[in-house]
Order: structure tokens, then sequence, then C-alpha cells
């Protein structure tokens, strides 16, 4: 077998051009190798008898069979050659190819880059790869250590191309440009082309949120009156001044309706003529009046969520929109098109219709929820199975931007489904086994086994436990909210919760007791709080075991009058508050500071909750 062995001495040769994108991916590969401990010179040309490593975008023919950033790797014995069909195809060649030398990125900082203690060989011959989707990246609301420059050229190094900044600072314009990532911005921010001060002078402005007939009153909570005129043009007016403010190149700019399940739109005389989906619609239309007064080329996604989730029947879409699927209430237990999950079925059948709705309408994108911690309550569920499903759904479907919401903290571990994520957008048909083998392969040296083994443990456990394919998806519920239910599949799902605590909870355990035997100093510090996590992890299922339990029990009170379902209730509840507080205090051991949302906002917020249903459940007294 041929093989490719690098040497302390390299030559680079390189396309020249002013792009920032080529420039970087020169800088790059020479400071990676250089970390490896080459002494890297760049020259013209290819002289005789050295290692040489060529870059290039130009220089030679497009290699064939790769579209959009994909690149190809040409290996020999004594050279290598690294090729995109664009700058940032390049940049992608540079870390791949440092993947194949033993680097290994884990998390945003210098410290998430994990080079190989020895350089691996490689085989000759040529690689070639293509994205399953032309665009990959987050909607990035991170609450962690990390600066957004850190975050970004962390996703670059995932060789992603697109990142919404959701939340929080964003990174500098330039940077986006240097790394090859379409820039977007922004959420939630229909209502503040609004100004709610407005409320006092011209409540007409705002949504009615009953018929006339049914008092009529005006609020100001949330979105607005879309068909008043007056408003009409204050929304277009206000989006146009934000737009020129904002970096010329900006891809797309958010500014969706408010973030409510239900009953957040008009019922004036004329908007209750409009479906919640069509009044949205009308409400991005506006948007797209104020980009056509700003000049500005931006898109303007339209958001299917909540209320909005199957289209309208009265609106169309204009060409500077796009279809932004957010399918927050599925089951992610299952793929998205699973036909055995009655809850993904009715999902699958509203993005078809929404599909059908934007065809011809370039640039679907998805607003998925792997890595979203405030919707997992605080856990990184590990589930594969569920994101290399979604991949074939999706492209079945013809999305092309495949984007996931990132809430969620980088202070103490990897998160296992953004690598995954990130691996099948490039490796088409990964699944568990192979990601595990090479994670564990990577990171564990001669704890590899136990790793791969507690890994794959903890995929079962969260596969199985997130089923929500039983709940009637007319009931506005997620992970956080689970339902006062009589049904048997609540019951299952109770115990569920248990078993996979249980379950957690051991392997654990059992990843712990292995940790005597393995040498590799930076991976047991890693595994030690990898323990930790898990264990905040099972004790939040145990805590859900309870919350659920209790509702079950509440269920039964309301449709059985039964006061003694409710006394149950009452003291399952309190097990609740005890196993919420115990996984609140796990998560402090593990090192999770108090400004992770977790602690901030998600654990007193249940506890609150829980507290306030016990008071009015003590109360209960059959009738």
């Amino acid at each position: 077998m041929a093989v490719f062995r690098l040497p302390e001495e390299v030559v680079l040769t390189f396309s020249t051009g002013s792009d920032p994108c080529l420039g970087y991916a020169r800088s790059e590969l020479i400071r990676l190798l250089t970390r490896l401990g080459c002494r890297v010179s760049a020259v013209p040309g290819y002289p005789e008898n050295t290692c040489s490593i060529g870059v290039n975008t130009a220089e030679f023919s497009a290699p064939s069979g790769i579209r959009h950033d994909g690149f190809e790797i040409v290996t020999g014995e004594s050279y290598v050659r690294l090729c995109g069909l664009e700058p940032k195809g390049l940049l992608n060649a540079v870390y791949e190819f440092a993947g194949l030398l033993g680097f290994t990125f884990l998390y945003p900082g210098p410290e998430g880059e994990w080079a190989p203690e020895k350089v691996f060989m490689l085989e000759t011959g040529v690689i070639r790869k293509t994205p399953r989707f032309p665009h990959r990246g987050l909607f990035l609301a991170a609450e962690d250590c990390y600066s957004p420059e850190e975050h970004l050229i962390f996703l670059a190094k995932l060789k992603y191309n697109a990142v919404s900044c959701h939340a929080g600072e964003d990174a500098p314009p330039e940077l986006y440009r240097r790394l090859g990532i379409r820039h977007e911005a922004g959420g939630h921010g229909l209502s503040a082309c609004l100004d709610r001060k407005l409320f006092k002078e011209h409540p007409e402005y705002f949504r009615m949120f009953q018929p006339e007939d049914f008092c009529g009153k005006r609020t100001p909570d949330s979105n607005l009156c879309v068909t008043n005129p007056d408003a009409r043009r204050i929304v277009a007016k206000t989006f146009a001044e934000k737009l020129r403010a904002l970096p010329e190149d900006l891809y797309a700019l958010h500014a969706w309706a408010d973030d409510l399940p239900g009953g957040g739109w008009c019922m004036c005389p004329s908007c209750r003529s409009f479906s919640p989906a069509d009044q949205n619609m009308l409400g991005m239309k506006l948007l797209c009046r104020g980009a056509d007064a700003a000049g500005s080329g931006v898109r303007v996604p339209v958001i299917a969520y909540h209320d909005t989730l199957f289209p309208g029947e009265q609106t169309m879409p204009e060409k500077r929109m796009y279809l932004l699927w957010a399918p927050r209430e599925r089951c992610y237990a299952h793929r998205l098109d699973d036909p055995s999950c009655p809850r993904n079925r009715v999902h699958w059948e509203a993005l078809k219709k929404w599909t059908g709705r934007f065809r011809g309408m370039d640039d679907a994108h998805t607003f998925e929820y792997y890595q979203d911690q405030l919707l997992f309550t605080g856990m990184y569920p590990f589930l594969p199975e569920t994101i290399a499903g979604d991949m074939d759904a999706y492209e079945k479907a013809g999305i092309e931007s495949h984007m996931t919401l990132e809430v969620s903290s980088w202070d103490i571990l990897p998160d296992y489904n953004g690598l995954f994520f990130a691996r099948a957008h490039w490796e088409r048909g990964l699944d568990r086994k192979e990601f595990i083998r090479w994670i564990s392969g990577r990171l564990a040296g001669d704890g590899a086994g136990a790793f791969a083994a507690f890994l794959d443990a903890a995929a079962d456990c969260f596969q199985a436990a997130l089923a929500m394919c039983g709940h009637d998806p007319a009931i506005y519920l997620d992970y956080r909210w689970l339902p006062e239910s009589g049904t048997e599949f609540a019951r299952k799902t109770a115990a569920g919760y248990r078993t996979a605590s249980e379950s957690l909870a051991r392997a654990a355990e059992a990843f712990r007791a292995a940790l005597g035997t393995v040498s590799d100093e930076k991976f047991r510090e890693l595994a030690v709080k990898e323990v930790k996590r898990t264990l905040f992890e099972a004790a939040e299922l145990l805590s859900m075991h309870f919350q659920q339990s209790a509702m079950n029990a509440f269920g039964k009170a309301h449709m059985e009058n039964d006061e003694m379902a409710a006394k149950r209730g009452c003291e399952l509840l309190r097990k609740n508050v005890e196993a919420e507080k115990r996984a609140a205090t796990l998560a402090r051991e593990a090192g999770y500071p108090d400004a992770w949302h977790y602690l901030r906002a998600r654990s007193p917020w249940a506890i609150r909750e829980a507290e306030e249903k016990l008071a009015k459940y003590s109360g209960f007294t059959g009738l």
C-alpha cells in the first residue's frame, strides 16, 4: 500500500487571489502544519525532490463530480493537492486534510482543537466530497465562555457555510467573509417594527384579540393589525431603516412574528378573514416592501412554526422570500418522515404542503432543534439516528439550507449531536456505529471501548425517552411542558423516563469504573466531566418521570372527578420538585455556571410551576 508521510520540510504552493477566504485557507494550512512540527515554505511551483502541498481553486482543471463548496484531495507518495471549486471549498479541503492527518475539532477555542500525538499516514489516491445540502450551519444563540469570533472559527472547521446570529453579540462581517460563511441575522423581530408605545394613541395599529361582538379589545402584547394601512407603512419603513444600518452582503434578516403557540393574531373585521399563517405571510410581505424601499437584496424568511405549521389558503410567497421550517413540537425519537410516528406524520404533511406553496422559490431552510438545550431541558440528548434519518427526509423534501438552532453551552464538553450533524452533511450513510467508532478512536486511546459503549448506551436511552408520538398533536406541548393526561401513552412515557434515567446513570457509573485503566490523562479529564454531565441528565430524566406521573394523576382527577388521584398527583409533584433541585445541584457539580439557561431560567421556572400546581391541586375536592 502506497502512503504519504508528512515530512518535517513542506513546500506549499497556492493560488493567488484577493478573496479573503482564499487567504485564510492558506494561513490555516500553514498554521496547522506548523502545529504538527513542520517547517513550511511557500514557492510558486513544484520543485523536484520536495514534499509539496498545493492549494488551489484555479490552476488545475475543475474536479469532476463535486458541487457547491465541495472539494478534491489528491494524494501521492510525495505530494498532496487540495482543490475546491471556490475558495470556501478550498478551506473545507484544508480542514478535511487536517482531519486526515489526525486533527479533531471538538469545540470552540484553541483547546477544542485536538492535535494528534502521532501524525497519521495517508493512503495515496483521490478523495472527492460534495455536501448533501448547498448550505449547512447554525442559528447561533450559545451561552458559554467563547466569543462570537471563536464560535464562527470553530463552525468553519466543521465545514459549515451558513450561520445566523440568532441572539447575543454578532461577529464582524469581515470574519464571515474570511471564513466563507453566509451571514444571516435576527429572530422574532416583527413586533419591534411597530413601537409598542404607539398603543396609547393608536390602538387600531395593534391586534384585536377577540372579534368585536366578543368584547373586541385590542392589546399591544404581540404582533399587529396587518391590515391597518398606517401600521403597514410604519412596519415597512422601520424595516427599511434597520436594513440601511446592516452590512450590504447580509443574506437574510429574520424578523418573524412573535413566538406564540396560538391566538397571537388579529381578529379585527379585516384581519379575521385571514388565518394565522396568512396573517404571518402578510406581515412578511410588509418586510419585502421595506427591503424594496431600502434597495436591499436581503432575503425574507417565512417561518412555519407553532400556529403557522400549515400554510394558509389565501396568500402566496414573493420571490424575495424563502421557507423557514421550524418543527419545534415534533417527536425527536423518530425521523421526520417516519410513518409509524403519528406526531411526525402531521409535521411531514405540513412540510410537504409548505414546499408545494414555495415551489419555484429557492433556498428552503430548516430551523431544527438538535442542539437546543432550552427545548431539551438542559440535556444533550444524543440522537444520531434521528439526525441521520432527517437528512434523508429533508433532502427528499428539497431543503437547500439544513440548519439547526444551537442554544447550548460548550463550556463543559463536546455536543455530539453537533459533531454528528456536521459530519453527516459530508458522509452519506453515516450512522451511529460509524460515528461512535470515529469519535472514540480519536479521543479515547486505550479507553476507546469503554467510551464507545457509553455513547452507545446514551443514544439508546435518549432515542427511547424522547418519544412523543402518542400525545395529541392538537395539544401544545414539548419536552418542557408535559401534559396532564389520562392516556396509556402518557403512562408509558412516565415509565420510560424512569427507565432511561436508571439506564443512563448505570452507563455513567460503568464508564467511571472503566476510567481507572485509561492511560490518556487528557481524555480521562474529559471523561470525568462526561460522567458528571450524564449524572445530571439522569437526574433530569428522573424529574421528568415524577412530573409526567403527577400530570397523569391530575388528568385522572379531572376526567374522573377523583380526589384521591389529585392527592397522589401532589405527592408525585413534591418528588418532582425534589428531583429537579437535585438535578440543578448535579449540574453545578458538573461545572455549569449559574448564568447557564437551565440554572438561570428553566429549573427555577419548572419548580415555580410545580409549586403553583401543588397549591391548586391541594384544594381539589370531588364534586
